[in-house]
Order: structure tokens, then C-alpha cells, then sequence
């Protein structure tokens, strides 16, 4: 709790925290957690599609164990995975994979201000 007191006293009022993740989400808990924070608000989006309405508002941009999830699955594994029968999987998850990045970081640009940051993490075990 003095975290959260000592971050209240020391933002400022033009810091804005967006949270973002899929509707199916249970925004309750999410709610009821940061409901202490000031400017805290929610995008109930996917992140591989538009999350803000106005480009150009976001600073800085963290994501965090986000991007090893695909918008879809592109194909369903059915019978034995042999070597021969996953290159077309293989393919189709690339490919897929690909266009997701693609549009995480093409909504992001929109997103963020010129000479702002997206910061990505993965950790790794």
C-alpha cells in the first residue's frame, strides 16, 4: 500500500496508464486492483488491432509475455505430427505469426509519438 501512496504523491496528473487485453478478460479484478491508481483505463482490445482512437498520445509502450499469442490459429494439428505432415503447419504458423508482429508494430507506430517507446520483454527460462 505505500507503493501505491508514494506513486499517487509523485505522478503527475498527465501520466495516463492504459491497460490492454482481450475483452474475455476479467476486467472486474483489473478494476477492483488498480482502482486506487489515478488515470488508470482500460482497452478491451485485441493488441494485433487498433487500441487507441487518437494516434499519436502514447509515450512510452511496454508489452510484456504479450506477442507469443496469435490473433488465430491458422491451422489445427490432426494424426501423427511427422516431419513430413508439419511443414505445412510450419508454414501456415510463420505466416501467421509474420502478420500478427507486423500489425502489433504498425498499430503501435500509429499509436505512439514521434521519438517515443515501445518497450518488449520476454523472459526467458
Amino acid at each position: 500500500m505505500k507503493n501505491i501512496e508514494r506513486f499517487n504523491e509523485l505522478a503527475p496528473e498527465s501520466v495516463v496508464v492504459i491497460l490492454n487485453d482481450i475483452e474475455e478478460n476479467n476486467w472486474d479484478i483489473v478494476s477492483e486492483t488498480t482502482e486506487h491508481l489515478p488515470n488508470i483505463h482500460f482497452s478491451k482490445h485485441s493488441f494485433y488491432d487498433e487500441c487507441l482512437e487518437d494516434e499519436n498520445k502514447v509515450t512510452f509502450g511496454y508489452s510484456n509475455f504479450a506477442l507469443q499469442w496469435l490473433s488465430k490459429i491458422p491451422s489445427r494439428f490432426t494424426g501423427k505430427l511427422w516431419k513430413e505432415e508439419m511443414a505445412e503447419h510450419r508454414k501456415l504458423w510463420k505466416e501467421q505469426s509474420v502478420q500478427d508482429l507486423g500489425n502489433f508494430l504498425i498499430y503501435r507506430s500509429k499509436e505512439i509519438i514521434r521519438n517515443g517507446f515501445l518497450l518488449h520483454t520476454r523472459d526467458c527460462w
